[in-house]
């Protein structure tokens, strides 16, 4: 088990942050909430609820929801390709993201769009991720360089005009349990 440094709570009432971009936006750059390391990494929970907006990882910061079928990080975003922008949250390295669902729907008619895109290492554990919409959906996109784990994940796209893929392995490898 991890010995976390610090932990951040995001709720819609009484917590630190009401919104999971917020809270990664804080770490690191806030001085409340100094940079994380292997020696003081971070668990940012997230409560119960629908949340809004793009989430972007960073190393030695885990986000822990409260239950696949109960915490949902939710974005509407789009991208002329694979990209990073397309995405509702994207990986880092030495990071984890679990207990959750992650659901991307596309922005426009002839976008991209992820639900998760990663080029790093990152670990998902119990993670439903779901792509609509747009000209191309992609539940998962591993993109060059990235070599996550992936334990208990459930990839889901469709709706797209041109293709859906759950995984779309860009120039990287994946690994899967469960």
């Amino acid at each position: 088990a991890v010995d976390y440094e610090r932990v951040i709570v995001v709720a819609d009432d009484g917590g630190n942050f009401t919104s999971v971009a917020d809270a990664m936006a804080a770490i690191g750059t806030d001085p409340d909430y100094p940079a994380p390391s292997a020696d003081a990494p971070y668990l940012v929970w997230v409560a119960p609820g629908t949340y809004e907006g793009r989430v972007e990882m960073k190393p030695y910061v885990d986000i822990e929801g409260a239950g696949q079928d109960i915490t949902t990080l939710r974005a509407v975003a789009g991208a002329g390709s694979i990209a990073p922008d397309a995405a509702t949250v994207v990986g880092a390295d030495n990071a984890e993201l679990r207990r959750l669902t992650v659901e991307g729907e596309a922005a426009a008619s002839g976008d991209w769009n992820h639900a998760i895109y990663t080029n790093s290492g990152t670990r998902f554990r119990e993670v439903t991720a779901t792509s609509s919409g747009g000209s191309r959906a992609r539940a998962m996109v591993v993109a060059t360089g990235g070599s996550p784990l992936l334990v208990d994940v459930a990839l889901i796209a469709a709706g797209a005009s041109v293709s859906a893929l759950a995984l779309d392995l860009f120039e990287a490898t994946a690994v899967a349990d469960g």
